[in-house]
């Protein structure tokens, strides 16, 4: 009966190993929808790359949409207001609305915490 509990153990913490592994490896895709180019936008912008950089180093990528330009996205992704940070991949998909200068807000909304682990 040891033995089996052993490598039911063992299975478990293998697993637990590719988890984490994978999300240190994996990529996240962002979107996030500006008006322009308003102080707000600029700053949204410029704290979410901050906070990605430390938290995430390369393991993203940005789309930054401007709602002028492309309204049809902004509806096609029911944005109401602006700027507002979209966690397109990985799923589920999260929102988050704002200047994002508060790290730690941003990176739980995101549900980003335990990949930055």
């Amino acid at each position: 009966m040891t033995k089996k509990t052993q490598t039911k153990n063992e299975k478990t913490l293998t697993a637990c190993e590719k988890a984490a592994t994978q999300s240190k490896t994996e990529l996240f895709v962002f979107r996030i929808y500006i008006s322009g180019t308003t102080p707000q936008s600029q700053r949204a912008v410029r704290n979410l790359h901050t906070t990605c950089e430390k938290y995430l180093s390369s393991r993203f990528e940005l789309e930054i949409i401007d709602i002028y330009q492309t309204p049809a996205r902004a509806k096609e992704d029911q944005i109401l207001a602006v700027p507002t940070l979209v966690r397109a991949f990985t799923l589920p998909t999260r929102q988050i609305l704002g200047d994002l200068s508060n790290q730690s807000r941003v990176l739980a909304s995101l549900g980003l915490l335990s990949a930055t682990r």
